[in-house]
C-alpha cells in the first residue's frame, strides 16, 4: 500500500478531521485547504477549517472561503489532523502544539526541505503545489472533484507556478490544471480575482516600494523594502505587497531578488526570489524559514535597515 492509499484511507475512515495551513496564508494554502475541506464535507465527514489568520483579501472569492475558522476551543474530537503546505508543525500558528496531539497527524506538502513531521507524511517536493497533491488524494480516494473543489485547487496550482511562469511548471501541472479546466473552472475568472485587485493602496504602496530598489553585488542582488509607515500612509496590508518581490528579481543581471517586509514588532519578513543560479530555499532554511529553490522566505527579529548587510553578505556565499 502506498503513502498516498493510506492516507486516502485514513481520511475515509475517519469521522471528524481538523484541516488547516500555515499562517500569511497564499494561494496554494487556501487552495489546498478549502478545496480538500470541501471535498472530505462531501464524503460525509465532519470536518473543521483553522486558520490562525483572516483569508486575504484577494482570496475571499474561493468557494467555502466563510467556512474558516479562528477558534479552536478542544482537541478531543479530532480523529485526524491534516496539515498543509507547512515545512513545519509550528507554521500554522499558536495552536501548533494543541493540533501535535491530535491521535493522528497527516502533512501533506511539496517543500523540499519539509521536516516530515507527522504520523503520515506526504512530502512531494517534484509536484508544483500542495494543491496538486490534493488532487492527487482525490483522485486515489476515488472522489468526483466537482466545481467548487475545482476552482479551490487550479487556484493553488495557477499561484504556486506563478501563472505558469516559474521552474516548477511541469507536464503534470498543467495536465491537472485542464483536468480541473474540465470540472468546471474557469481561468480567466480566476486569473482576475486572484491578479486583478491593483486597487489604488496597493498602486500607492508599489510606487514607495520600487522608490526603495537598491542594488548590491554587481547589481547579482536587488532589494525592495516595505515600511510600516508604508501601509500606513496607504492604507494598506501585509497583503497588498504580495508579489512585489517579483518586481526586484526581474530585472536584468539579477539573480536574486528581496523584499524586505517591516513587522509590527520590529523585525522584518523576508521574501526571496531565484534566477536559478542561486537555490534560496536552502539559504531560507539555513534562516529559520524555508521553500523552493527559486522562491522561499525567512523571518528576522532584526529591522529591515540592520538585517539588508548582513542578508547581502548571506546570499554572496551562495551566489
Amino acid at each position: 500500500m502506498t503513502l498516498l492509499s493510506t492516507i486516502a484511507e485514513t481520511l475515509l475512515k475517519a469521522r471528524t478531521v481538523l484541516l488547516t495551513t500555515h499562517v500569511n496564508p497564499d494561494g496554494d494554502a487556501m487552495g489546498s485547504l478549502l478545496g480538500l475541506g470541501l471535498g472530505l464535507k462531501s464524503e460525509g465527514l465532519i470536518v473543521t477549517m483553522f486558520l490562525d489568520d483572516s483569508i486575504p483579501r484577494f482570496l475571499r472569492f474561493l468557494p467555502g472561503s466563510n467556512l474558516p475558522t479562528h477558534q479552536l476551543n478542544g482537541i478531543e474530537t479530532y480523529e485526524v489532523a491534516v496539515i498543509l503546505d507547512c515545512g513545519s508543525l509550528d507554521r500554522v500558528g499558536k495552536q501548533a502544539p494543541k493540533i501535535g496531539r491530535i491521535r493522528t497527524v497527516v502533512n501533506i506538502d511539496h517543500h523540499e526541505y519539509n521536516q516530515r513531521f507527522g504520523d503520515l507524511s506526504l512530502v512531494c517536493p517534484e509536484s508544483s503545489s500542495t494543491a496538486e497533491i490534493v488532487y492527487q488524494l482525490f483522485q486515489e480516494m476515488g472522489h468526483s472533484i466537482n466545481q467548487d473543489e475545482a476552482v479551490n485547487l487550479y487556484t493553488g496550482i495557477l499561484t504556486d507556478t506563478g501563472t505558469f511562469c516559474y521552474g516548477n511548471t511541469n507536464q503534470c501541472a498543467l495536465k491537472v490544471a485542464a483536468e480541473l479546466v474540465e470540472a468546471g473552472v474557469d481561468p480567466p475568472s480566476v486569473a482576475s480575482s486572484v491578479y486583478g485587485q491593483y486597487h489604488l493602496g496597493r498602486l500607492l504602496l508599489l510606487q514607495r516600494a520600487l522608490s526603495s530598489l537598491e542594488m548590491f553585488l554587481n547589481n547579482h542582488i536587488s532589494m525592495i523594502t516595505v515600511m510600516l509607515a508604508d501601509m500606513s500612509a496607504t492604507g494598506t496590508m501585509a497583503e497588498d505587497a504580495r508579489g512585489f518581490v517579483d518586481f526586484a528579481k526581474n530585472i536584468p543581471e539579477v539573480e536574486v531578488g528581496v523584499l524586505l517586509r517591516e513587522l509590527s514588532d520590529g523585525g522584518t519578513e523576508v521574501s526571496l526570489r531565484s534566477n536559478g543560479k542561486c537555490n534560496v530555499g536552502q539559504f531560507a532554511a539555513s534562516m529559520g524559514g524555508g521553500g523552493h529553490r527559486n522562491a522561499a522566505g525567512f523571518a528576522s527579529l532584526m529591522s529591515p535597515i540592520m538585517l539588508k548587510k548582513s542578508l547581502v553578505e548571506g546570499l554572496k556565499l551562495v551566489l
